[in-house]
């Protein structure tokens, strides 16, 4: 075995603790088993006005709409697929050495058009959880183009810059240019993730359209009869999550509180200068790659009616269906992952 350093060592020791207490959290947290998805009650939880989106609350939106809709699309219109990297896949490609020894680890991105990677500027490679910001960052192999979306200026600038590097050398695309979008702002410090959540949904809307198609089309906030409905279908088993009296204090609140409206008076944020950014991306390298727009100028992107989305969408998963839907491939390599680094650390007490 290769003899690890003495921080190196600390840090794999309070991985592998991280995912011991992951790996045996009680089942009766969790809320939903979706396919390779475990939402648990924080998960759901989080989903509250004002609380801050983790890696499983976007890991969760990601599986329900590749498993709902981008599966058959990328089926039947494979020049405009759509791949969606997990939070934890695009963690380790930034912190990842050799990019190119992840192929086997990712899905087949030499089958796509886009790559969608949430990006967190956790730099502590113990803490798979920690950070403090999330951002987007789009990747269209087709024209050499990489597009970051940040709700909070250019908080994540640095971090884009080294996701879209690692997949530029993973891709093969040294040429991949880099350029920052205009984003509706988020209006305080807990809504990045949900922003991520419903700007990704809005952006995959906008690429199935150019092929000629519809994809993720959501309900509106005028028509939330069925959701009342699911509310009131399970609000005995979250009666503890929903005993506050503001509307906006729970995701699953008895009355579905009006969309707040967008402040149209407040200009999306201008592209930080830069050489390797710019505010108009030139016309597309490949006269057989024709280009979409993908910029949100003219969308509402609205965080509060993505969290009720996000929040009813489970509910309405548990109404149909009860509390597991599918089947999670993910426990037994997560299992294997676990012994590997328990293998690889030699637990001392001093340690």
């Amino acid at each position: 075995m290769v003899e690890q350093g003495a921080g190196t060592k600390r840090g794999l020791v309070r991985l592998c603790r991280t995912l011991v207490r992951v790996l045996t959290m009680k089942r009766s947290d969790i809320v939903l088993e979706y396919f390779d998805v475990a939402v648990y009650r924080e998960d759901f939880d989080n989903l509250q006005t004002g609380q801050w989106l983790n890696d499983n609350n976007l890991t969760f939106w990601f599986e329900y709409v590749e498993r709902t809709e981008l599966n058959d699309f990328n089926g039947q219109y494979p020049d405009w697929a759509i791949v969606l990297l997990r939070p934890s896949m695009v963690f380790l490609l930034a912190n990842s050495d050799d990019p190119a020894g992840l192929v086997s680890a990712l899905p087949p991105l030499d089958r796509s058009r886009y790559v969608f990677m949430p990006v967190n500027d956790n730099q502590m490679v113990e803490m798979a959880e920690g950070g403090s910001h999330w951002s987007l960052l789009v990747v269209d192999r087709a024209t050499a183009r990489a597009y970051y979306y940040d709700s909070l200026g250019d908080a994540n600038l640095d971090d884009a810059r080294t996701v879209a590097h690692k997949m530029a050398l993973l891709l093969g695309v040294p040429g991949l240019k880099l350029y920052a979008v205009r984003t509706p702002q988020q209006a305080n410090g807990s809504d990045c993730g949900i922003m991520v959540c419903m700007v990704a949904t809005c952006l995959m809307r906008r690429i199935a359209a150019a092929a000629g198609t519809s994809l993720c089309e959501m309900p509106t906030a005028r028509e939330p009869g069925h959701l009342r409905r699911l509310h009131n279908h399970l609000r005995g088993r979250y009666r503890d999550r929903a005993s506050s009296s503001d509307p906006d204090s729970s995701a699953c609140s008895d009355s579905t509180p009006p969309l707040p409206p967008r402040p149209d008076d407040t200009p999306p944020l201008p592209p930080r200068p830069d050489e390797r950014l710019g505010s108009t991306p030139p016309r597309p390298p490949r006269p057989d790659a024709p280009a979409v727009d993908l910029t949100l100028d003219a969308e509402p992107i609205d965080a509060a009616f993505g969290r009720r989305l996000l929040s009813y969408t489970i509910l309405d998963l548990l109404a149909k269906n009860g509390s597991v839907v599918g089947t999670n491939t993910d426990i037994a390599i997560s299992s294997d992952a676990l012994q590997l680094v328990a293998d690889a650390v030699v637990v001392r007490p001093d340690v």
